[in-house]
């Protein structure tokens, strides 16, 4: 049960991460309505990815942890 949570939730941060390395309309809409500069949209992106991968690995459980 732990892993097909674990994988569902990894699929939505990726897919949102890949959503906002490519400049989706609508993460655009969500940066402005904030306040934040477009390029802040990149940086979250990688940092979902990351996000993922520290997830998703089994090796080196402080990253998982931080992440």
């Amino acid at each position: 049960m732990y892993w097909i949570i674990t994988i569902i939730f990894s699929l939505f941060m990726l897919m949102d991460g890949i959503g906002a390395i490519t400049r989706a309309a609508a993460g655009q809409e969500v940066l402005k309505h904030l306040g934040y500069p477009m390029y802040a949209l990149t940086i979250f992106g990688v940092a979902k990815i990351l996000g993922v991968i520290a997830i998703l690995q089994t090796k080196f459980y402080t990253i998982k942890e931080w992440a």
